[in-house]
Order: C-alpha cells, then sequence, then structure tokens
C-alpha cells in the first residue's frame, strides 16, 4: 500500500489514522518505510513476526520512530486462529 493510497483512506476515513499491520517485521527497506510512515503520523503501525528479531533490527537501523511499536507474532498469539482467518479472507 503506498503512502498516498493510506492518505486517502485516512481521509475516506474522516481523518482517523489507519492502523496497518505489515508481516515483513524483519525487511531493512520496510522497517525504513515504515518509520517514515510513523513519523508523518501516516498510520499506526503493527509489525507481525518475533519480537526479539525486529526490536533488533529496529535498534541496529536507529528507527526512533519505531521504539515503542506494537509487535505481534501470530504465532505465539492466542488470536492465531483468527489471524490465519482473516488473513485468508483478505487474500481471496
Amino acid at each position: 500500500m503506498t503512502k498516498t493510497r493510506i492518505k486517502t483512506k485516512t481521509r475516506a476515513n474522516g481523518g482517523k489514522i489507519p492502523r496497518i499491520m505489515f508481516p515483513e517485521g524483519t525487511s531493512d527497506r520496510l522497517l525504513k518505510a515504515i518509520n517514515t510512515l510513523a513519523s508523518e503520523k501516516i498510520c499506526i503501525p503493527v509489525l507481525l513476526g518475533d519480537e526479539d528479531d525486529i526490536r533488533s533490527m529496529i535498534k541496529h537501523l536507529d528507527l526512533d520512530e519505531l521504539e515503542n511499536i506494537e509487535i505481534i507474532n501470530p504465532e505465539k498469539s492466542e488470536s492465531y486462529k483468527q489471524y490465519v482467518s482473516n488473513f485468508y479472507e483478505l487474500r481471496n
């Protein structure tokens, strides 16, 4: 989803900042982009993956805006089955 598309959805949603989940939590490129989105208050990012690995990458890349980001490890979450079901529905 592009930055422009997120801004459009925000305006259409009455200015409410969307909460968006990103599955590639350890991708350098994605983390840098999400840091920009967070700093510009374009969305409330949520990362999926191993929290220790993601926090390590955030620290390594010095991404201050992501210091307190919500991270969900789907495999350890009580909502795992619901995540799988929602993801499946979105992909079809």
